[in-house]
């Protein structure tokens, strides 16, 4: 099976890997870390955990601030979702010798030009694949442990329940300090003091922005972390890595690839003759 994790890898690297995208030279990678660490300033801004003020505005205008970073955050990592297409794009055109910048067809051109087997046919080789994954964790030995495996201790992109989990403490240790720093129910109602019923709408919109932004960060900051991770384990690695995640996006690949077989549908004529 060691042909078959070269075939993923390498299709791993052709359209899925961030390298020379993610990369420390990047502006829009550093950008992005720098309005993180901004979002995250003018927030305990906001919550007075910081004395000395930056500017001069009050208090219920502060948390535009922290919005505004964690737009410019959503906004870089998108742009670096692009750069990576455009990247993938050009070269696959230039391998391929195609004018096409659709990326489903080019990764439809490249699994016909490597496995080497029918679009009809994907769905069985991912079952293949999806029985040697199940195969192998259920028959490995229960004293090997990779270093894969140690990192998927802290994080696995199958753990939503520790994310969520670690999620829901960070805003218990968020309130606790908040109450700690004397915030209470009162400091809504100041906050929403003499508002007429339109900025009250605006303001329910508004924090029902900031939380969704704030999750997508968070999100986007993990995500980062484990790009980062697999970058450096990958490069160890290189063709020779044995990633179930890479794995499933391959299998993920071959399924919205597939094409299902069309039914022969004997004609009436035909249907008549035979009987």
């Amino acid at each position: 099976m060691n042909h078959i994790y070269k075939t993923v890898n390498r299709y791993y690297q052709a359209f899925e890997s961030y390298e020379e995208i993610i990369t420390l030279r990047s502006p829009w990678l550093l950008l992005s870390l720098a309005s993180i660490f901004c979002m995250g300033y003018t927030f305990f801004w906001y919550m007075d955990f910081i004395s000395e003020p930056l500017f001069d505005f009050s208090k219920k205008n502060r948390l535009f601030f922290t919005f505004g970073f964690e737009v410019i955050a959503i906004i870089c990592w998108l742009r670096l979702q692009h750069l990576k297409e455009q990247k993938i794009i050009k070269k696959m055109q230039s391998k391929f010798n195609q004018s096409t910048c659709n990326l489903t067809k080019l990764k439809s051109i490249w699994f016909e030009r490597t496995i080497g087997i029918k679009n009809t046919e994907y769905i069985d080789l991912a079952k293949n694949l999806d029985t040697f994954l199940h195969l192998k964790e259920s028959h490995k030995s229960s004293l090997s442990i990779t270093g894969r495996e140690i990192g998927a201790l802290f994080f696995s992109p199958d753990s939503k329940n520790r994310i969520l989990a670690m999620f829901m403490g960070l805003c218990a240790v968020t309130m606790a300090l908040c109450i700690a720093a004397g915030t209470n129910i009162n400091t809504i109602f100041d906050l929403l003091k003499n508002e007429s019923l339109f900025q009250l709408f605006f303001y329910t919109g508004f924090i029902s922005a900031l939380i969704i932004s704030s999750f997508l960060v968070i999100r986007y900051l993990i995500l980062l972390v484990y790009v980062g991770l697999e970058l450096l384990i990958g490069k160890a690695d290189g063709l020779n890595s044995k990633s179930k995640q890479r794995v499933s996006i391959f299998i993920n690949q071959l399924l919205m690839l597939h094409v299902i077989e069309k039914a022969r549908i004997k004609s009436n004529q035909t249907t008549q003759k035979d009987k």
